[in-house]
C-alpha cells in the first residue's frame, strides 16, 4: 500500500493532515514483514512506537506477514522501504486474551470469557493465536486470584487509581450469563476499593431492565456495542451479533436515556464509503461518546479477500476519516487516543490537536 516516507508526505498535503497519523494508519493498514527482530511467538504483535522528530509515544498493535508491506523492525527501529522512522519498545505478543492496562495504568482490560476460543466473525482471528485464556473469569475465586495478581504485577496497593475496568468478551452462553458476571466483577472489585466506571464491550446486551439494573448496580457504566459492520452482517458475523442496526439504536438510545455512557466499535474497510456515512450518521444521536474505529487488519492471509477494493488502498481510509469527523463535528464528542491501537486518529481530529493519554 506504501513504500515509502515521500508518499506518506504526498497523502499528509493532499488531505490536509498530518504525516504523522498518515503513517500510522499506513502501518495499520499494512502490518510488518515478519523477520528474526520480532521476538514474539504469534502473527500478531503490539509495541509502544516514538516517531523520529515527535516526542509522543503511540501503543500499535498490527499483524505480522499477513499483507504486502514495506514496514519491518530492525535492532528495535521501525523501518519502512529499510529507511528507519522511529524506535520501537517493550514488543509483545497481541494475543487479544491476556488482560492489560491502558491510559497510563489507570483503565484495566479484561477479556472474560476466553475469546480465544470465540469463533465465528469472518474479520477477526483472536482464535487462531496461542491460547492463554483457556480458563475464562467466570469463577468467583478464581477472578479474585486472577485480580490480585494483576495487582501485584502492576505494583500497586489497589484499584482505587484505576478509571475504569472494561470487560471485552467473546460471547457468554446468554445475556442472563453476562449480567451475572458483571455484578460479581462489581462485587470483588469493591474489595480493591475501586469505585469507577465498569464498560462492558460487546453485543449480548440488549434488554432494557438488564441494563437498567446494571446502571442501578454498577453506579458508573458504559455499554459500548461491537456494531463491526453496517452491511452484509449477515455474511460477516457468527449468530449472536446479527441484531439488526435499528434495534441496536433503539438499544443504545435506551441506555443514553437512562444514563448509561454509550458508543459503538467499527472495523473500517469491509464496506463501501457510503455506507460507513449512513451508519455513523444512523448511531450518531444514541451515543454519547465517539465511536471507535478500528482499521481492518488481516490476521489470517486470506482476510485481505473481506476488504472491498477501495479498502486495499490508502484514500479509502484518509476519506473515512473526513467523513467520519464531519458527522461528529457538532457532537462536542473526540476520539480517545487510548481507547484505539488501530484507529485512523493520532494526533489532530478536525484538525485541531488532541491531547490526553495516547497510551
Amino acid at each position: 500500500m506504501i513504500t515509502d516516507r515521500e508518499t506518506i508526505k504526498k497523502y499528509a498535503e493532499k488531505y490536509n493532515l498530518p504525516e504523522t497519523d498518515v503513517l500510522l494508519i499506513a502501518l495499520n493498514c499494512s502490518g510488518l514483514a515478519d523477520t528474526s527482530n520480532i521476538t514474539i511467538k504469534n502473527n500478531r504483535v503490539r509495541f509502544k512506537l516514538k516517531i523520529n522528530g515527535a516526542d509522543d509515544l503511540f501503543f500499535m498493535a498490527v499483524c505480522l506477514n499477513t499483507t504486502p508491506t514495506s514496514f519491518s523492525i530492525e535492532d528495535e527501529r521501525l523501518l519502512l522501504d529499510n529507511r528507519p522512522i522511529g524506535t520501537v519498545i517493550n514488543q509483545e505478543d497481541d494475543t487479544c486474551t491476556e488482560s492489560y492496562f491502558r491510559r497510563h495504568q489507570t483503565s484495566l482490560t479484561l477479556n472474560s470469557n476466553s475469546r480465544s476460543q470465540c469463533i465465528g466473525c469472518k474479520f477477526c482471528g483472536t482464535y487462531n493465536l496461542s491460547s492463554d485464556d483457556k480458563q475464562p473469569l467466570t469463577d468467583e475465586s478464581y477472578l479474585l486470584a486472577y485480580l490480585k495478581a494483576i495487582r501485584d504485577r502492576a505494583k500497586l496497593t489497589d484499584f482505587s487509581t484505576l478509571e475504569e475496568v472494561a470487560v471485552c468478551t467473546g460471547c457468554f452462553q446468554s445475556e442472563n450469563d453476562l449480567v451475572e458476571h458483571l455484578l460479581m466483577l462489581k462485587k470483588i472489585l469493591s474489595e480493591f476499593n475501586f469505585t469507577n466506571e465498569i464498560k462492558y464491550i460487546g453485543s449480548q446486551l440488549v434488554s432494557r431492565d438488564k441494563i437498567k439494573l446494571l446502571k442501578d448496580k454498577l453506579g458508573r457504566f458504559s455499554l459500548y456495542f461491537t456494531v463491526e459492520c453496517f452491511t452484509h452482517r449477515d455474511e460477516l458475523l457468527r449468530p449472536e451479533k446479527k441484531l439488526d442496526l435499528n434495534l441496536i439504536k433503539s438499544i443504545l438510545t435506551s441506555a443514553k436515556n437512562i444514563g448509561v455512557a454509550t458508543s459503538i466499535v467499527y472495523i473500517l474497510g469491509l464496506e463501501d464509503l457510503k455506507a460507513v456515512a449512513e451508519g455513523m450518521d444512523l448511531f450518531k444521536n444514541s451515543l454519547t461518546r465517539y465511536p471507535v474505529i478500528n482499521v481492518m487488519q488481516n490476521y489470517l492471509t486470506d482476510q485481505e479477500n473481506l476488504k472491498i477494493t477501495e479498502a486495499k488502498k490508502l484514500d479509502y481510509y484518509l476519506k473515512a476519516r473526513r467523513i467520519i469527523e464531519e458527522i461528529y463535528q457538532d457532537s462536542g464528542f473526540k476520539p480517545q487516543l487510548w481507547e484505539g491501537y488501530r484507529s485512523l486518529w493520532y494526533t489532530t481530529h478536525n484538525d485541531l490537536p488532541l491531547t490526553g493519554a495516547k497510551i
